[in-house]
């Protein structure tokens, strides 16, 4: 009798066991939630403000006009030192292109001391010209070749500071004037740490013609070649 009910006992043990994997065998399965990554950062983002320096070299030309005699007197040329400081504003509005404003001023040590005999003969009669300062307000369009480094072209308006005079072993006449013109240039810009990049570029500022001590005529034009270092509110 004791083997008849320990043999219904596990009869029964095993029934309820196999009627019990069967039921969880017919319950659907629960599909997996599916995992959402979020996408990664842009390695370099050129958006932001910049501050920085730059030195560089600086070749003005100033061509020098009697408009009483209506002769030419002198073309001078001068090359010099240039460096100052940078401000400026960068805009990334789509993956390869970046759009931004700049703000430059530059001190420079190019002058020109040039004799000419147009208004007498023998008479040391000698032209100065020295570039103390100038500046530059420009928008630049820029391509991203690299997602670190971007080529770019820029214009806007250029200022110059200059010191004329004229001498016959005295001084004859002396004017300082700030005069405007346009700039047109272009470069390169390397963003080679996080908030740190450095350029080089290149510029043409041409500031028409002036007339000084009535009859002397100035046409100036300003070539600079400058490499820089800038600081980025934003970066990587």
């Amino acid at each position: 009798m004791k083997k008849y009910l320990l043999t219904m006992a596990l009869v029964g043990t095993f029934a309820a066991g196999f009627s019990g994997a069967v039921s969880a065998a017919d319950l659907p399965v629960k599909a997996p939630s599916p995992v959402y990554k979020a996408q990664p950062a842009p390695a370099y983002n050129w958006t932001g403000f910049y501050v920085g320096g730059n030195v560089g070299a600086a070749w003005t030309q100033n061509d020098w006009y009697d408009t009483f005699s209506h002769t030419d007197i002198s073309k001078d040329r001068a090359t010099g030192f240039a460096g100052g400081l940078q401000i400026g504003y960068d805009w990334q509005f789509a993956p390869a292109w970046v759009v931004g404003i700049r703000g430059m001023f530059d001190w420079t040590s190019a002058r020109t001391d040039v004799g000419q005999d147009v208004q007498c003969t023998n008479c040391n009669l000698v032209d100065h010209a020295k570039l103390k300062s100038f500046q530059t307000l420009t928008g630049r369009l820029g391509y991203l070749a690299q997602p670190n480094l971007m080529i770019y072209a820029k214009g806007g308006v250029a200022w110059a500071q200059d010191r004329y005079s004229q001498t016959e072993g005295a001084p004859l006449w002396q004017a300082s004037s700030t005069r405007t013109g346009y700039d047109v240039g272009g470069g390169f810009e390397w963003m080679f740490a996080p908030n740190w990049s450095a350029f080089v570029e290149y510029d043409y500022a041409n500031f028409g013609n002036v007339t000084y001590d009535t009859d002397t005529k100035i046409t100036q034009n300003l070539q600079t070649v400058l490499i820089g270092v800038n600081y980025r509110f934003g970066g990587r």
